[in-house]
């Protein structure tokens, strides 16, 4: 619906994370996956206003949270 210009109906954040996504597709190829400072340069663009760490090796232990369970728990920050 973004791609399309339609209006949509949703929480800002979630909104913001598709724009964010669809800018990374449309210039792909200006980030090198096997090139670290790349990566964490599209990490960076891709997580744009949405965390404060943005384009940065994570710190502390995160998970996934549905509803007040944790449903997922990432490797933790020291394997990352």
């Amino acid at each position: 619906a973004l791609l399309e210009n339609k209006r949509i109906i949703g929480p800002k954040k979630d909104v913001k994370e598709v724009l964010n996504a669809i800018e990374i597709y449309e210039h792909l190829e200006n980030y090198n996956p096997f090139e670290e400072k790349s990566f964490l340069k599209c990490h960076k663009d891709l997580m744009q206003n949405l965390i404060d760490d943005a384009g940065k090796y994570r710190k502390q232990g995160v998970g996934i949270m549905k509803g007040s369970e944790v449903e997922h728990y990432a490797p933790p920050y020291q394997n990352v």
